[in-house]
Parts: C-alpha cells; sequence; structure tokens
C-alpha cells in the first residue's frame, strides 16, 4: 500500500488546512498518517481513518530540543517508510525534510505555506531565510500556497527554480457550500459595515483598521466596524488599541468567532491590512459569500484579490489609498461586487484544491518514488 505522512509543527494547522483533503487521499488508496507536535487532534481528523503521531517540536530555535525532535524523527520514518513526506510549517518541515533525506524517503515535498523572513533584518532574517534554504535543499519539490510566495522564495534563493502552485493556489481552499451568500445576497438591514477578520496583532494591522475606520467615519457618520479574533499572546495589540475596541460605541470586537460565514455575510467590506501572506483564507472566504476585500498589494494577499473586481489592494502602508479604497466600495450596492466575487472564489474550490494536491502527489511518486514500490507493502 502506498503510504504518505504529512506533518506541521503543531496539530491545529492539520485540523484546520489538511483535514479537508484527508477523505481524497484515503480514497484514493494512500494509508495517511499526520505528525505534529501535540495530541490536540479535531475530531474530523481522528475519525477520518488517517493514523496519528506526535514529536514533540517547538517554533523557536532550540538547539538541544531540535536534535533530539529530529532523532525521534528519523525513528519514525524508519518505522514507517513512507512513500511521500509533505511537511509544512518552519520547523516541522525543516526537520521532516531533512529526516526524510537522511532516511532516504523517495518524494520530498515542502509545502511553504508563508515566509516568516520576509519582514525581519538582521541576523534573525539571516537565521529563518537559512532555515528554509536548508528545508528546500532537503526536498524533492516545492509547493508554494500562491504565486507571489513561489516568485518570494525564487527571489531570495531559499529555492533554485520557482516552486510549484497548484491552480490559483491556496492551502486548503474554500468550501463554497457553507461560505455563500445569504439568501437574498443582501446584507441585513442597518447603517453601513466594515469588517476584520484575524488575529490581534501587530502584523496582522488591526491600528490600521482603526485608521482606514476614521476616515470612513467622515464620510459615513454612522459606519460600523465588527471586529473577530482574538490576541495574539506573542505579538499582542497595543493596549491603546485594545482599549478603544472595547470603549468605542461604533465598534462591535466579537473575539474568537465559530460562524465565519455569518459574520462576512453581515459586513460591507472587508479590511485587511495583514503585512504578508502565503494565500489568506479569510479574503477568499469574504469572496466566495459575495463580500469584497480592500488591502495591501504584498506577498499572498496581491493573489486572493481581482484588482476592481473582486475589491482593491494599495502600495503597503499607503493608509490613504486603502480609506480611498474602502470609500469606493461603499460607494457601489452589494450586488456589484456579489457575482464577480463569488466567481473568483470557486477558483479556490476546496474540492478543487483537494483533487489537484492529490494528482500533484500522484505525479510526484510517479516520476520519482516508482522504483520504491512495495516498500511498504
Amino acid at each position: 500500500m502506498k503510504r504518505i505522512l504529512i506533518a506541521t509543527t503543531i496539530p491545529q494547522t492539520i485540523n484546520r488546512f489538511v483535514q479537508p483533503q484527508l477523505a481524497t487521499f484515503i480514497q484514493s488508496g494512500w494509508d495517511v498518517h499526520l505528525a505534529a507536535s501535540g495530541a490536540e487532534w479535531s475530531e474530523e481528523v481522528l475519525a477520518s481513518g488517517a493514523t496519528t503521531h506526535e514529536i514533540d517540536m517547538k517554533r523557536q530555535v532550540t538547539p538541544a530540543h531540535d536534535s533530539r525532535a529530529l532523532v525521534r524523527w528519523i525513528k519514525l520514518l524508519r518505522h514507517l517508510r513512507p512513500n511521500v513526506v509533505i511537511a509544512g510549517t518552519p520547523k516541522a518541515a525543516l526537520l521532516g525534510m531533512v529526516a526524510a533525506r537522511v532516511c532516504g524517503t523517495p518524494v520530498r515535498i515542502y509545502h511553504c505555506r508563508g515566509s516568516r523572513w520576509e519582514n525581519s533584518t538582521g541576523i534573525q532574517k539571516g537565521i529563518l531565510i537559512n532555515s528554509d534554504r536548508i528545508t528546500a535543499r532537503s526536498s524533492t519539490s516545492v509547493l508554494a500556497v500562491s504565486p507571489s510566495l513561489a516568485e518570494l522564495v525564487l527571489k531570495n534563493r531559499v529555492t533554485r527554480s520557482l516552486p510549484d502552485v497548484l491552480g490559483r493556489g491556496g492551502s486548503k481552499g474554500v468550501d463554497l457550500k457553507e461560505f455563500a451568500p445569504g439568501p437574498s445576497g443582501l446584507r441585513p438591514t442597518g447603517p453601513l459595515c466594515i469588517g476584520f477578520l484575524g488575529r490581534l496583532s501587530g502584523d496582522k494591522g488591526i491600528d490600521t483598521v482603526l485608521k482606514v475606520f476614521e476616515v470612513v467615519q467622515q464620510s459615513h457618520p454612522d459606519i460600523r466596524l465588527r471586529v473577530a479574533g482574538g490576541v495574539d499572546d506573542s505579538s499582542p495589540a497595543a493596549p491603546q488599541t485594545l482599549d478603544r475596541l472595547q470603549r468605542d460605541e461604533q465598534i462591535e470586537w466579537l473575539g474568537q468567532i465559530a460562524n465565519v460565514p455569518s459574520f462576512l455575510r453581515g459586513i460591507d467590506v472587508l479590511i485587511f491590512p495583514s503585512a504578508r501572506e502565503g494565500l489568506p483564507n479569510a479574503v477568499i472566504e469574504a469572496a466566495a459569500c459575495g463580500i469584497p476585500t480592500v488591502g495591501w498589494n504584498v506577498t499572498g494577499v496581491r493573489d486572493a484579490i481581482a484588482f476592481g473586481e473582486t475589491g482593491y489592494f494599495a502600495s503597503y502602508g499607503d493608509e490613504a489609498a486603502l480609506a480611498g479604497y474602502a470609500l469606493k466600495v461603499l460607494e457601489q450596492p452589494r450586488s456589484y461586487f456579489r457575482d464577480a466575487c463569488r466567481e473568483w472564489a470557486h477558483g479556490f474550490d476546496s474540492k478543487l484544491l483537494a483533487k489537484l494536491t492529490m494528482d500533484y502527489v500522484e505525479r510526484e511518486w510517479s516520476e520519482s518514488g516508482a522504483q520504491a514500490i512495495g516498500r511498504t507493502s
């Protein structure tokens, strides 16, 4: 039987991004194994038929701990002898690709979901980018989640050739049944509303959202701002920002939410001023609900917005332009963007992405690993 091991640093990443694709692998005859640090697997993952493994990994650079984790990786691979290893997120990808190369795994796919080093400087950037280079050199192929991310890693010599991208890109795609416009396609009655969906941290741009909100208020005094997302403990928003979210009567801070489609259907435009992304799922999910997005022209985000059709992106840091685009969206009825947004989202359909991923793995296995057939039979 063909065997595949899929790994990320923490299980929550597999729960969210990999789980929708597990059925496709299993139904195609693959013996699927999953590895991460911790055992917080979702019910859907546990019920999928995949086998889970725990390897204690730290996100931070911890040489002694990383060495022990590498040994555990090698032991697991020698036991499973998979035909294919796919690893994403920095630490799992580094350890997984190096261990798979040591063990002679025929197909080693580095699933590049983002670039932590893009906005870093100095020694930290050097450490991060060299880690990614080691990961890429240890793989047999590199798969990026967006065209601009693929171009970025090639430009910075992380890879020697342009990484592969599936379709328009994406890490999991969007469920077009779950994320869809409301029955009438119209927003609830009441004042216009702009929204923010994401972690409350510096690099996600919540301070910029508040500045855009203030500019829009000048033309639309009754405008509302709805914010969905929890505080990022590793890089929290400033205390004064959190205080503003709690005390401003025209702002509704919902914290973590369970029903994302309902949130998106209740706003008129999504403000997404993230400084860097692999490919932002929130933007694609908004489009699937018929909602346009305004964000920065940065890695990943520019791939998620069809400029002028499903929203707009401004030069990074130009808050006046960002607010201007938000106003431009609000000047139009919701139906102006709805159909184009929905059509755009179809290019990121989760079922399509699962098939493309399966086809990619099968092709890589056929071309690079066919000589190892029978190793795990």
